[in-house]
């Protein structure tokens, strides 16, 4: 039996993959559903090959009711050399200062 590609390759291709089909992804669909147990440092790497992604953060109740502070990733347009990776980079509102 053959083993899933678990690589951070194959999983920032999963998130771009799913953030082109429908522009945003939230840490808990990662995990559950994509199987990436750290989504926040692939759309780091991303964001340093130049994909422009914002996070926006909400507030989720999980299965068994409990509250989380979740991140939801948004991708917009076209890939920049270098895109702000931070809040304070991007003045809290996803514009570059």
């Amino acid at each position: 039996m053959k083993r899933p590609d678990i690589s951070r390759a194959s999983q920032r291709a999963a998130i771009l993959n799913y953030l082109q089909s429908n522009g945003s992804i939230t840490t808990i669909y990662a995990r559950e559903v994509l199987g990436i147990m750290s989504p926040a440092a692939r759309v780091l790497e991303l964001r340093e090959q130049g994909h422009r992604i914002v996070t926006h953060w909400t507030k989720t109740t999980d299965n068994a009711g409990t509250k989380h502070r979740e991140a939801k990733y948004v991708l917009f347009g076209n890939v920049i050399k270098k895109a702000p990776t931070t809040s304070d980079q991007t003045n809290g509102k996803g514009i570059a200062i």
